[in-house]
């Protein structure tokens, strides 16, 4: 189901296209939320955070910095509005050394949001049943 997004991205952006439809998706989760669970946001996001902070120091000190800058400026409901993936964008547009500019991504992305919204339900939907199965059969032994 990814790579039938990739369709709308792949001419422009080549090799860049999983990024973008990863920041894509982050928005329909953003904005899905209250169809997919009945766990506020908010909640989740703190809990997040807590988790983390707590394992920060397992992780490469260049995910550190990105993880303390995610819980410093609370990336995560800024997915929900455009300016947040815009922001988003930019910032990977750094780490790409600005070989494109992926916020040319926003009106691709606003042209066949419902189709892309779609394809992310869709996906979602599996990562939640495979999720559910897994916690069935591997962990509770069932």
């Amino acid at each position: 189901l990814v790579k039938d997004c990739k369709v709308f991205f792949y001419p422009k952006f080549g090799k860049f296209s999983p990024i973008i439809i990863d920041v894509i998706f982050d928005h329909f989760l953003i904005l899905n939320w209250k169809k997919l669970t009945n766990e506020p946001l908010e909640t989740f996001i703190n809990r997040t955070y807590v988790n983390l902070e707590k394992n920060l120091d397992k992780m490469p000190e260049p995910m550190q910095k990105m993880v303390k800058s995610m819980i410093e400026f609370n990336w995560l409901p800024n997915y929900a509005q455009k300016i947040g993936i815009e922001r988003a964008f930019q910032n990977l547009n750094k780490k790409i050394n600005y070989q494109l500019d992926l916020t040319e991504a926003i009106p691709l992305m606003e042209e066949n949001f419902q189709v892309l919204n779609d394809i992310f339900m869709k996906f979602i939907k599996i990562m939640m049943d495979w999720c559910e199965n897994f916690l069935k059969e591997e962990v509770n032994g069932q």
